[in-house]
């Protein structure tokens, strides 16, 4: 029987003392304004609101949260985790509330989208592997300290030998100190497909429209800057309002279709893309159904996305938006030729796994059914895709002991999934 934790109870205190800091904080800039008659908010207002939020709706799962009991097989492992979660929390709301402290002089925009981010990512972390992981059977550790995965990591990818602290830096969404299975999980999702992992994590994360802790908010604020209007023309000569509508007709045309994206906060394991369209209205937009590079590679062809962060500079992406995953089907004697077709359309050929069921599938017809996010076949959830290039080879009939595909497509190899299990 599961019973009340304490640590948990803890961190439930700690958490509302948090939001209630930074409330205190809101409130009392509210007075300073009242008493002086001034009119414009408090620094970074809007972006200490978003902490707020993800304080409260943490404190309310962690509320929820039982432990096992001592003598269930589960509790060594919900133990380990706990402890590595309290530890962190701790030390991030302590960092939060000496932060908040410091006055509002001291605030920057980055610094509260971190703190939201990581609140964001921990309130997920529990949610998901607490109820999915410890109320049913766990065959392996939820989370390890961060230079322990960077071990395996290294074994597994040795090109990122020097890249210790940056890599890190990207994985921990949930901390800095531990890299747990839901880390893994959405790093893997945004930076995939698994062989290319680390030279795509490199391009995306060093090309100068990612935005690093990004947040709705934070996107408005990079991108508000590049959309122009033009000013009121009522007291300038008829020379000038020209020279000034015609200025504004230059750099809104240069400005607009600036971009930048960010790692969502809404949909686990997806990329967000906001941009400025011609005419000056900041757009966001979730990516479903292609990798991010692809994205931003059609987006550019179309004459979408430009300039990033409203920088003209080279930004190609081509040399990783065709990187695909090769899958050979095996053709027994007598089976269907068209192993390759779409089995929605029948009429394109199939180029994206569906993930983690491994359905194939057009990339046409995934558009399609990305508003249900659930694979047209065994209706599970599309967590991710995988760009893929299928190959057929036909087997001999005295050979023929392959096991049959998930999709009933033939049987396949190199059938890699969305996340390795091995690290």
């Amino acid at each position: 029987m599961a019973h009340r934790d304490s640590s948990f109870t803890e961190a439930c205190d700690i958490t509302e003392k948090a939001w209630k800091t930074a409330e205190a904080q809101i409130s009392a800039s509210g007075l300073r304004q009242r008493f002086h008659r001034q009119h414009e908010p408090m620094k970074c207002e809007k972006h200490m609101k978003d902490t707020i939020e993800q304080l409260k709706n943490l404190h309310g799962l962690l509320s929820n949260i039982h432990a096992p009991h001592r003598d269930s097989s589960l509790y060594q492992y919900f133990s380990d985790f706990r402890t590595k979660f309290f530890t962190n929390l701790t030390k991030l709301l302590g960092h939060f509330e000496l932060y908040v402290r410091s006055g509002s002089r001291h605030f920057e925009e980055e610094t509260f989208s971190m703190y939201t981010s990581f609140l964001y990512h921990m309130y997920v972390l529990c949610f998901k592997d607490y109820f999915s992981i410890f109320i049913n059977v766990i065959t392996v550790v939820v989370a390890v300290r961060s230079d322990e995965f960077w071990n395996h990591f290294r074994r597994e990818f040795p090109d990122v030998n020097e890249e210790q602290n940056a890599l890190i830096d990207t994985i921990g969404f949930s901390s800095p100190d531990y890299v747990s299975k839901y880390d893994l999980d959405i790093f893997t999702r945004l930076f995939g497909p698994w062989p290319f992992l680390t030279r795509i994590w490199r391009r995306l994360v060093n090309h100068p429209g990612y935005q690093k802790y990004g947040t709705f908010n934070t996107t408005f604020d990079v991108l508000d800057g590049y959309r122009t209007t033009p000013g009121s023309q009522s007291k300038l000569s008829n020379q000038s309002s020209i020279f000034i509508h015609s200025l504004a007709l230059i750099l809104t045309h240069f400005f607009s279709f600036s971009y930048t994206y960010r790692i969502s906060m809404s949909r686990n394991g997806y990329w967000s893309i906001g941009y400025v369209s011609a005419e000056g209205k900041i757009t966001q937009v979730l990516c479903f159904t292609s990798p991010m590079s692809e994205y931003l590679c059609t987006g550019k062809q179309q004459g979408l996305f430009k300039y990033p962060k409203g920088q003209a500079c080279l930004d190609d992406l081509s040399d990783i938006s065709n990187m695909r995953i090769k899958v050979e089907l095996q053709r027994h004697p007598g089976e269907d030729g068209n192993l390759m077709t779409c089995k929605i359309c029948r009429v394109n050929q199939s180029d994206t796994r569906l993930e983690p069921c491994g359905h194939f599938i057009c990339n046409n017809c995934c558009r399609r059914i990305q508003s249900s996010a659930l694979c047209y076949q065994c209706s599970s959830k599309i967590l991710c895709t995988t760009p893929i290039e299928i190959q057929i080879k036909a087997i001999d009939a005295r050979n023929s002991f392959a096991e049959t595909d998930k999709g009933e497509q033939g049987s396949s190899k190199a059938f890699i999934g969305a996340s390795n299990p091995n690290v």
